[in-house]
């Protein structure tokens, strides 16, 4: 009936007999389905018990699939909000005294104590719009071909979370394999990269904050070419000669992003890109969150501010980046990103975060 092998369950049997201790209890299997149950029960085999269990259900599959996480077999979160407020969740499990008599059958059972249910999160989590980002990003990236990606949409003014994608995504429903774990690591906060040319916004942003420049400012961009201890510098596309440090900005202009870097000087440029959020990590309830990595300034090489200053020898995560943005958003404030709007514990009320 369930599909077992028999000489391999004869054997757990006859070990379980054996051991004094378990007084000949053995657990044949788990979580089966109700067609097997109502067969086992047809036989009316009084040697045999039925254990009710619970099992966590994601009815919206694989939305939000890294963010949520998942548990394994024994209910324990093992990604996602299910591992980082795993002891919230999962509540106080209850106890209960049973008599039984010689064949092991239930006669009497008493509550001693009673189950108290696990707290209810409410998320920052807008659906349609971590729908509408899921599906975009899965678009995009099957279709310039790329193995994996993340897209982060945060709340002006709040920096409250309203979608956390990554692709590929996954069915929490489903129990992972081993060879599988890896695909439900919350690429968005995990997988730092170097950012490049979105990182001109961190450069031109400081400088402007630290009064070296102005918008108006002009940049010599040596006609795409610049040379530094050494190195010679190209633009990515075409050269340009003067521009403004906004046109700087727009072109995206490799060599006026360096010129405005060099203004700053580097201990002054370490400094912003840390206060921009650069090698911190956030206070969100996420396990396996990367802080990136930022070089302390004394580690920087004679050409490491031209390359900082166009996103290069420095990795962000895709929620740093958008913390990053985000201040542009926020009237030049560094805002916490924020994933939950409520929790409450049952019978004590709101959880402050």
């Amino acid at each position: 009936v369930l599909a077992l092998d028999q000489a391999k369950l004869r054997g757990e049997i006859e070990r379980a007999r054996a051991n004094p201790g378990r007084s000949g209890f053995l657990r044949v299997k788990r979580r089966i389905s109700p067609e097997e149950s109502e067969r086992l029960k047809s036989m009316r085999l009084d040697w045999i018990e039925f254990t009710r269990e619970s099992k966590r259900v994601y009815p919206n599959r694989r939305l939000a699939s890294h963010l949520l996480g998942g548990v394994d077999e024994g209910e324990q979160g093992n990604f996602g909000l299910e591992l980082g407020l795993n002891d919230d969740l999962s509540g106080v499990p209850g106890a209960e005294r049973v008599v039984r008599d010689v064949r092991r059958r239930r006669v009497e059972s008493r509550v001693t104590l009673e189950p108290q249910a696990g707290d209810r999160l409410t998320l920052t989590i807008d659906q349609n719009i971590q729908y509408a980002a899921e599906a975009a990003l899965r678009e995009t990236a099957e279709a310039e071909h790329c193995p994996t990606g993340s897209v982060i949409v945060l709340r002006a003014g709040t920096n409250e979370v309203l979608a956390m994608a990554n692709f590929p995504d996954f069915d929490p429903n489903q129990t992972a394999t081993r060879q599988e774990l890896s695909k439900r690591v919350n690429l968005a906060i995990s997988s730092p990269t170097e950012p490049g040319s979105v990182f001109k916004l961190v450069t031109v942003s400081s400088a402007i904050d630290a009064g070296r420049v102005t918008p108006d400012t002009p940049i010599n961009c040596g006609n795409g070419t610049f040379a530094m201890f050494g190195r010679v510098i190209h633009e990515a596309k075409r050269g340009y000669g003067v521009l403004p440090v906004s046109l700087v900005l727009v072109k995206s202009s490799n060599i006026g992003a360096i010129q405005i870097g060099m203004k700053l000087g580097v201990r002054t440029f370490y400094d912003y890109i840390r206060r921009f959020g650069g090698g911190s990590t956030t206070d969100l309830p996420l396990p396996y969150e990367s802080g990136g990595r930022i070089r302390r300034a004394e580690k920087w090489e004679a050409t490491s501010i031209g390359s900082v200053s166009m996103g290069h020898e420095v990795s962000v995560t895709t929620l740093q980046l958008a913390l990053a943005c985000s201040v542009l958003t926020n009237g030049g404030a560094y805002l916490n990103p924020v994933l939950i709007k409520r929790q409450e514990r049952p019978g004590k009320g709101p959880v402050a975060w």
